[in-house]
């Protein structure tokens, strides 16, 4: 094997390579450099390994060690190496997605997140429907596996920088597998599944009851009421039998009355008159309660049953803290059933002969070991040199009995349709997207937020819009290139009478769940809640489809340039 570090070829002590590549994990390579210049290998550079010219490992120096053979002045240096799923452990995700396919979200997070890493799309397989994805601030990496996990495929990032995520079932073996293709005495069989289980629980699902309905008198004072069960989804409010309007407390304003998800209390806003004892204030809802979810496989347990004896359940205990609702919570159960409850065995080998890959099926012939036309799913290849020689131990696990791999994870994938993803964040929080804009203002500008009212002798009216300072920014408005499609008046703003202005406003749930192109900021005595209003002083390109499932605060800072 040769081994290049930033596209050098070193030189390396014999017997010391080896590569481990695993289904689901980093791959990861170890060598020992021998040098004779001192050169210092940093954390970071890249590392190319090939194997009769077949790129067979890409990625950065993880670890880099070095010690000097004083008795010859050579330097040793041992490296440690992770591949290409570096890029996407370094970099973080925060959004929300509705409605779009498992593929599709991932497509989404190599544009947005990894392509500047110089991640490319490998095959993308697009998956089933995913209901909701909620990412919140966490690794692409994590994002993806999450993904992976639901949809029941696996990921991974190639030598290439290619990124796959694809079925399971995927990709054949080149070739069968023979005892005679085995190096002698390298054959093992690891019988039984350590993590098998036929019942599974899943604890921290939150049910949802019927609509409740509740009615609250005032008493002069009040301003807030608090019902049964914290709040699920959006209530209805009537005042005397009068329909109210309802908002999301902390996200929407300018609303009679607020809720929140998971909260049991309902506020009314301090511009509206306290109730009298005579007002009667209904409200509608529907409430969460906290549930277990239990699923089992009758004829796993049936089959343990005539086995051992007594119950034959094998159970297993799992928590989602912060779960959604109960079809997550039923949903997460089965797929850990599904993965985990199978009977299978593994078996391990050692062979010289290339083509095989991690994730590939391949059928094993073994007779001595009563294994005769198996398809087992390569999960673990080790790499080693020995004496010029490379060696490969594979590691592949045998499925379910009653059926192929190829169809058992065709099953898991039909199984798998209107998913709920929800990473770092419980149901009844928002994804808060923070985007930052700045902008410097030079004097030629016109308009210009730094301009200000001062009267003059001969100023025509509307030449070079002048601005009081507390009109110079009100509101944030959204475009989807020339048209203006919304705006939110600006909820926070500090150093109106300084060179540096810095304003914030918050798209809620509600608002803006469209295509965006451009952010723009409305100021003047003139701007309105209306489109089109006052003076768009400035417009920056902002390219997002918003959804429902997260809210975009936006603080803008701009600075005097003269």
């Amino acid at each position: 094997m040769i081994v290049k570090i930033s596209g050098q070829e070193v030189l390396i002590k014999k017997n010391t390579k080896s590569i481990e590549n695993a289904v689901e994990e980093r791959s990861t390579a170890k060598f020992i450099v021998i040098d004779y210049d001192g050169i210092e290998y940093r954390k970071g550079q890249n590392v190319e390994i090939y194997d009769e010219g077949k790129l067979v490992f890409s990625g950065v120096i993880e670890k880099p060690v070095r010690k000097k053979d004083s008795a010859d002045n050579i330097y040793y240096h041992t490296i440690t190496c992770v591949d290409w799923h570096y890029l996407a452990d370094k970099r973080i995700v925060r959004g929300g997605y509705a409605n779009k396919t498992a593929g599709a979200i991932v497509r989404d997070i190599i544009e947005n997140y990894l392509s500047e890493e110089g991640i490319s799309e490998g095959f993308i397989y697009n998956g089933p429907i995913v209901a909701q994805a909620q990412f919140n601030y966490i690794s692409a990496a994590k994002a993806i596996d999450s993904l992976a996990e639901k949809a029941g495929v696996w990921w991974r990032i190639g030598p290439d920088k290619k990124l796959y995520f694809v079925k399971r079932s995927t990709y054949e073996a080149p070739f069968a597998i023979k005892q005679t293709d085995c190096i002698k005495g390298s054959i093992s069989v690891d019988d039984g599944n350590t993590q098998y289980r036929n019942k599974q629980y899943v604890i921290g699902g939150v049910g949802v009851t019927d609509p409740i309905t509740e009615n609250k008198k005032g008493d002069g004072e009040a301003r807030s009421w608090t019902v049964g069960f914290p709040i699920a989804k959006v209530p209805t409010i009537k005042l005397n039998g009068t329909p109210v309007t309802v908002g999301i407390k902390g996200l929407e304003e300018n609303k009679q009355y607020y809720w929140s998800k998971g909260d049991s209390v309902i506020y009314q806003d301090d511009n509206e008159p306290v109730l009298a004892e005579t007002d009667i204030l209904q409200i509608v809802y529907q409430g969460q309660y906290p549930m277990v979810a239990i699923v089992r496989n009758t004829l796993e347990i049936d089959e343990y049953k005539a086995i051992e004896g007594g119950s034959g359940i094998i159970e297993a205990v799992d928590t989602i803290p912060k779960s959604s609702d109960s079809e997550t919570a039923f949903s997460t159960a089965q797929q850990k059933l599904d993965k985990y409850g199978v009977r299978s065995h593994k078996v391990k080998f050692r062979i010289t002969k290339t083509g095989l890959e991690v994730g590939q099926l391949i059928t094993v012939n073994f007779p001595d070991y009563n294994i005769v036309g198996e398809q087992m799913l390569i999960e673990a290849i080790e790499i080693t040199e020995d004496d010029g020689i490379v060696f490969y131990t594979v590691t592949a696990v045998a499925g379910p009995t009653m059926n192929t791999w190829a169809k058992f994870f065709a099953s898991l994938v039909a199984n798998n349709v209107d998913l709920i993803i929800r990473e770092n964040i419980s149901e009844n929080e928002v994804v808060v997207l923070l985007e930052e804009f700045y902008k410097t203002w030079l004097e030629t500008e016109i308009p210009n937020i730094f301009r200000v009212v001062r009267p003059h002798v001969g100023l025509k009216p509307g030449f070079k819009p002048m601005f009081d300072p507390k009109d110079r920014v009100n509101y944030v408005a959204w475009f989807n290139g020339d048209t203006e499609l919304g705006r939110k008046r600006i909820i926070k703003q500090t150093g109106i009478d300084t060179d540096e202005i810095v304003s914030t406003a918050l798209l809620g749930t509600n608002d803006a769940n469209e295509t965006i192109t451009h952010i723009g900021w409305v100021g003047g005595i003139h701007a309105s809640d209306e489109t089109d209003t006052g003076i768009l002083v400035d417009k920056q390109p902002y390219q997002h489809t918003k959804t429902y499932l997260e809210a975009l605060q936006i603080v803008k800072t701009d600075t005097k340039g003269w």
